[in-house]
């Protein structure tokens, strides 16, 4: 991969166009590098394909090294937060939580086909095309697990992040702790589709999570993350997690860290 100053080397003659660019758009270069002027409309929101400037060029080559920079650690597929084709959405999109819902199902499925690159999350509970041909009973699964409960399963309450009409991720909260997540789950576990991912919205969906745990009765929740997963550590210290354990499990894989979040 070449460098950023290798790079900035080849565009030495644009340099002083950055800076101006910069100076002058400030907090909404990552918007302009996303879509270069010159893009028709109904193209932007996809992932570029061409360029109308050299300044465009080394505009989004900047963008993304600041986006690789803070996603570092995170599992992201290669777009590092752009969003998937035929969607718009504003980077400070505004993050709500929904109770799955059939309204969803494209967005959602649009979102589900994204994880195939790294697997579809075990909490799909079957594989994509079976979600596909009957969304309607998915939802009322997942709606249904608020009240189930088995030997080895306890209720939880599903939510969907949604942003400007878009699955953007997805949170869900045990209502109590057995043997087997006191481990590894605890209460609360989440995912961010990876179009989605490095704009917050992670730690949005814990922020507004918190409140909903409170109100299921629970005075504080138990987070459980690897100890090489920056990312997810982030989110929970960002919203109060205190770290109270690391412990290996397994020899081969990384160490788990155990966060406890105060509800009081």
């Amino acid at each position: 991969m070449v460098t950023r100053q290798v790079y900035l080397r080849i565009y030495a003659d644009s340099w002083r166009k950055i800076t101006a660019y910069l100076r002058e758009h400030g907090d909404g270069l990552r918007r302009d590098a996303a879509h270069p002027r010159g893009y028709e409309d109904e193209q932007r929101g996809s992932r570029p394909t061409r360029w109308t400037t050299e300044l465009g060029r080394v505009a989004q080559f900047i963008a993304t090294l600041g986006r690789r920079r803070n996603c570092a650690a995170t599992s992201g597929i290669g777009y590092y937060g752009r969003p998937t084709k035929g969607t718009r959405v504003n980077h400070r999109m505004k993050i709500q939580l929904v109770p799955p819902a059939e309204r969803c199902r494209e967005s959602f499925l649009r979102g589900l086909r994204e994880f195939r690159h790294e697997g579809l999350p075990w909490w799909v509970g079957g594989d994509l095309e079976t979600v596909e041909q009957d969304f309607a009973a998915f939802v009322a699964r997942k709606l249904a697990d608020s009240n189930r409960r088995t030997e080895t399963f306890v209720p939880k309450t599903h939510l969907w992040a949604v942003a400007e009409e878009q699955f953007v991720g997805r949170i869900s909260i045990h209502h109590e702790l057995n043997d087997a997540l006191r481990v590894k789950g605890g209460h609360i576990g989440y995912d961010t589709v990876p179009s989605f991912r490095c704009r917050g919205v992670a730690t949005e969906m814990l922020r507004q999570a918190l409140p909903v745990a409170r109100a299921l009765g629970l005075t504080s929740v138990l987070l459980t993350c690897d100890d090489t997963n920056a990312a997810s550590i982030r989110v929970i210290e960002r919203n109060g997690g205190s770290l109270r354990e690391t412990k290996a499990l397994d020899t081969n894989r990384p160490l788990k860290r155990y966060y406890w979040i105060s509800l009081s």
